[in-house]
């Protein structure tokens, strides 16, 4: 089983990639999709980013979210949104 988190920019953080980026976070961690093959990244036609959990399991439960900037006195990050997994979920 695996679990999307969608996350649609504004249109600065779209257009000004040399002011603002886009890191996937869990619980103050930054998540490195690129070497971890359970985590996929991608960008949908309608400017959404989507960040894939696969093999959804207690060990993905957690607090998600996006750091918008780098750098600054005060980083801006999106909204978390939480994820508790619980119980079994091979079907």
């Amino acid at each position: 089983m695996s679990v999307k988190l969608g996350y649609f920019p504004t249109h600065a953080v779209l257009h000004f990639p040399e002011t603002y980026v886009r890191k996937w976070y869990k619980d103050g961690t930054l998540l490195d999709p690129d070497n971890d093959p359970y985590l996929e990244t991608n960008r949908e036609s309608n400017d959404n980013f989507v960040l894939t959990l696969s093999d959804v399991s207690s060990f993905s439960s957690g607090r998600y979210r996006v750091r918008c900037t780098e750098n600054r006195t005060e980083d801006k990050f999106t909204n978390i949104v939480s994820i508790n997994v619980i119980g079994n979920l091979n079907f």
